[in-house]
């Protein structure tokens, strides 16, 4: 009897678990586009020397669950990706 209550639940715990729509999956013929704005930023220190970095910027469903998976090489010490969420709390990142 315990054993069915534990199939039991891990079955309805599995079909509980869903993915977000536009999030990429294996299942998902076609990779998800790079994101398509982009912002230079410009960081300045206390001395007055200028930082400039290219970022890419993700604000879709799609284009957050890409992030930088299918990039094929590291990201440059002048790049970075900006994650634009839809509400205040708190995101996780794999």
């Amino acid at each position: 009897m315990c054993a069915l209550f534990r199939y039991v639940s891990l079955i309805l715990l599995l079909l509980g678990c869903e993915r977000t729509p536009g999030q990429w999956s294996p299942e998902t013929p076609e990779v998800p586009e790079l994101p398509t704005l982009n912002a230079v930023i410009v960081f300045q220190n206390s001395a007055g020397t200028e930082h400039t970095v290219n970022a890419s910027v993700a604000t879709t469903n799609a284009e957050r669950g890409r992030g930088l998976m299918f990039r094929r090489e590291a990201l440059k010490n002048d790049e970075a990706m900006l994650f634009v969420m839809d509400d205040d709390s708190d995101h996780g990142f794999w």
